[in-house]
């Protein structure tokens, strides 16, 4: 009576054994294009990437179209979706979508259709079923925010893509895919406006003008400035110009400064009218 019970069993495990080396079968590759951008504070810097994944199967393999889901970690320990200065301990945020509108998060989240704007990852049905192999090319989107102030230089993080059967199944393969994002030292200057002064011959006091303007350099990068020349002689009367400050360190916001003209005392001049005007220009040196 037992003998019919114990044939289904047999004949039930190797239908299961024949199942799973079937789908065994199936190799994958993932391969990245990695992303490298240069960033400024004033607008969103955005840069497109790409992953291509290639699958095989045997020739003699049954013909399939499984439904693999490819993730995205975190990036480098502990640090998220940051990038680090190199030789720094400063950071960069970033984010990485799977639609081209900057939406849907990659991560290693719920398997989600192409143009599904949640969080997750991506799922990609393998066709497998007129060729023995299957290979596409994905775009990923990279986006910086604008205004994260950071020293000038050179940051970067490490993630990887990950190829999987299904949401917590066997992982047939991985690619780490590397980005790269500079922030240039730079400075901006915002003009001065002239400086006015008004001398009387042989006047008891020295006359001084002045004049604002202001500096916008990145955030930690240090600069000189220089006024050049220092001194010259408008209408017979001699005068020297000093700036507010010889140096600073930029903050990635305005800074505000000034240049300063002084014609000393007792000074004669030389005007045959009742009263003269003449101009002189001089550059403000910006070294950094």
């Amino acid at each position: 009576m037992n003998h019919p019970m114990k044939s289904k069993l047999l004949a039930l495990a190797l239908g299961l054994m024949a199942s799973a080396a079937s789908h065994a079968a199936i190799t994958c590759s993932l391969s990245s294009s990695g992303v490298t951008t240069t960033y400024t504070a004033a607008t969103n810097t955005s840069a497109t990437g790409s992953i291509t994944l290639t699958c095989n199967r045997p020739s003699g393999d049954t013909p399939s179209s499984p439904t693999y889901f490819i993730s995205l970690d975190q990036g480098e320990a502990p640090n998220g979706r940051d990038m680090t200065r190199q030789n720094g301990t400063d950071k960069l945020r970033y984010a990485i979508y799977r639609n081209s509108g900057f939406t849907g998060s990659w991560t290693t989240g719920t398997g989600r259709a192409p143009g599904n704007t949640a969080a997750g990852g991506l799922n990609v049905v393998v066709n497998l079923t007129s060729s023995t192999t299957f290979s596409t090319t994905i775009p990923f989107y990279f986006r910086i925010n604008a205004g994260i102030n950071r020293p000038a230089g050179i940051y970067d993080d490490v993630t990887s893509f990950a190829v999987y059967v299904s949401r917590g199944g066997a992982l047939l393969s991985q690619t780490p895919t590397t980005l790269n994002t500079s922030i240039v030292a730079q400075c901006f200057f915002n003009s001065t406006a002239a400086v006015a002064l008004s001398y009387t011959s042989f006047s008891a006091t020295p006359q001084i003008g002045t004049a604002s303007y202001s500096l916008s350099c990145t955030l930690g990068t240090g600069y000189a400035m220089a006024v050049t020349p220092t001194s010259g002689t408008l209408v017979g009367l001699p005068y020297t110009l000093a700036l507010s400050a010889a140096s600073g360190t930029g903050t990635a916001f305005p800074q505000a400064y000034s240049v300063t003209a002084t014609v000393p005392a007792n000074q004669s001049g030389t005007c045959a009218l009742g009263s003269c005007t003449a101009t002189q220009t001089h550059q403000i040196v910006i070294t950094y």
